[in-house]
């Protein structure tokens, strides 16, 4: 097929005359008319920095639905993607996902501190201002898919729930405290803790060991709970073994009639002792012996 070229009219000499190629046509004002515009070129440079879609002289609001961009079989021969304006909505509908390099930000608002990103390692919905981060929703669920789930206080220091405006729910890194009602709908456990004799004495943290196990080793005395909690409920099973040991106690233990059990000293035994503090002492509440083990 033969060269083609674009025809122009001379008006120095009145003729109408193909366009060398090569050259540079400049045209002051052009106006393109038609349903549908082509270029057949590879590349498309516009020097303007502001390009209006949908453009008319008047209200052009009516056409605006659906104005955008379109990438020809984006994804396949069947499926394009696009950038379209949703009147319905005023927002931009993206048919595709989008990724932004690490410690690219999508911040909202001018001057908003609220971003979303990903800094390489972590991503973030962060608010960096003085203000709070609200996110709204029938449920909102802060998730680790890798199974350990959790929600994070400031500097891991401290969570809390509310309820209502009020705090249910506080947790810190020795544990959580439930403001109101606690409701177990089938039944509530608390995991038995086995603690040990060292050097004549057991050490009993009354936080970690609530339900707590002892098999003798030796002749032993109870000291002092650690960590006591005004109101706080502790039992132990005291359980004798092939040879049977004494058990002594601190003072800070009160039992019935202010005087200590005798510990029921027979091989495979088991004696069990529940106390409550009161902020001053271990009240005994609760006493079961010479049971047998199996």
């Amino acid at each position: 097929m033969a060269n083609r070229y674009p025809l122009i009219v001379d008006s120095s000499s009145q003729q109408i005359k193909e366009f060398p190629s090569g050259d540079t046509l400049v045209i002051d004002n052009l106006q393109v008319t038609g349903t549908t515009t082509t270029l057949e070129t590879a590349t498309l440079n516009v020097e303007d920095k502001n390009i209006t879609i949908n453009y008319s002289s008047g209200d052009s609001s009516s056409t605006a639905d659906g104005s955008g961009l379109t990438f020809q079989d984006a994804v396949d021969a069947s499926t394009d993607a696009t950038i379209l304006w949703d009147a319905t909505n005023d927002e931009f509908d993206f048919s595709h996902g989008i990724t932004l390099p690490d410690s690219q930000k999508i911040t909202f608002g001018a001057g908003s501190d609220l971003q979303i990103y990903h800094d390489g390692s972590n991503s973030y919905i962060k608010e960096d201002g003085t203000g709070n981060l609200n996110i709204q929703g029938v449920h909102v669920i802060l998730e680790n898919t890798s199974g350990d789930n959790y929600f994070a206080g400031i500097n891991g220091a401290q969570a809390s729930i509310y309820h209502n405006g009020s705090e249910k729910i506080t947790t810190t890194a020795t544990g959580a405290t439930v403001t109101g009602l606690l409701t177990a709908s089938t039944s509530a456990n608390i995991t038995q803790v086995a603690i040990t004799s060292s050097s004549n004495s057991v050490a009993w943290d009354a936080t970690a060991a609530a339900n707590a196990y002892h098999l003798l080793t030796e002749n032993t005395t109870f000291a002092a709970p650690s960590n006591a909690v005004e109101g706080a409920i502790i039992s132990v099973e005291i359980a004798q073994g092939g040879t049977p040991y004494t058990v002594a106690w601190n003072t800070i233990y009160e039992f019935a009639a202010s005087t200590a059990p005798t510990m029921t000293a027979t091989a495979n035994k088991t004696d069990i002792l529940s106390f409550r503090y009161n902020g001053s002492i271990w009240q005994e509440i609760g006493r079961v012996q010479n049971l047998a083990q199996t």
